[in-house]
């Protein structure tokens, strides 16, 4: 269902890129933070509150559907 986009070389180009996504894309924790305006730590704390959801996309890796974000910068 969730199509995760491929890693690029620098994190600021998820964030430019953030409004040409698809609501299907999923990004990392880090890039979820800093169009959030917030910390790691405050992103995946949502997560365990239920207010975005977190993808598991392997073992030691998690997305965060674009759908979510935008719809927390909505809210604010």
């Amino acid at each position: 269902k969730y199509s995760p986009i491929k890693r690029k070389s620098s994190t600021n180009e998820y964030t430019k890129a953030f409004d040409e996504l698809p609501d299907s894309a999923a990004v990392p924790v880090r890039t979820a933070a800093q169009i959030l305006g917030v910390s790691e730590c405050t992103v995946w704390r949502w997560a365990r509150e239920g207010r975005i959801r977190a993808i598991k996309v392997g073992q030691r890796s998690t997305r965060f559907p674009v759908s979510d974000i935008r719809q927390l910068l909505a809210i604010a």
